[in-house]
């Protein structure tokens, strides 16, 4: 599993000179005011902890969240009917379909297509 970025925003109902002292159990989180991002990159249960201190440090509250970190399945991607191999100019030209299929798919899955490379092999 690749590390996995995770935004978090934490608020609070506490006056705005109080601030956050955030732990997490497996990665490392960093970040400041409300805005943080935990990185982690083992799969698991991973819990949030969340301290709110005020302005002279003290502790007002504190609570955690835990949720599961995992890795996604690879999709699968098929271009005019076809997923491996060879795929000649002619059936990329009349293809009107690219298809995506995510094996394992659940709801709350979701993917980020960051980088997608198609290359041409010149053939003599």
């Amino acid at each position: 599993m690749s590390e996995s970025i995770i935004p978090i925003s934490i608020k609070t109902t506490q006056t705005d000179s109080a601030t956050f002292n955030v732990r997490i159990s497996r990665g490392s989180i960093a970040g400041d005011s409300d805005t943080f991002v935990a990185r982690v990159d083992t799969e698991g249960f991973t819990t949030v902890y969340v301290d709110v201190l005020n302005a002279f440090g003290d502790l007002i509250e504190s609570d955690s969240i835990q949720f599961e970190v995992k890795a996604l399945p690879l999709p699968l991607m098929s271009i005019a009917g076809k997923h491996e191999g060879i795929i000649y100019r002619n059936d990329l030209m009349n293809t009107s379909i690219i298809e995506l299929m995510i094996p394992e798919v659940i709801p709350e899955d979701y993917y980020k297509l960051e980088e997608y490379t198609l290359s041409m092999e010149n053939q003599v």
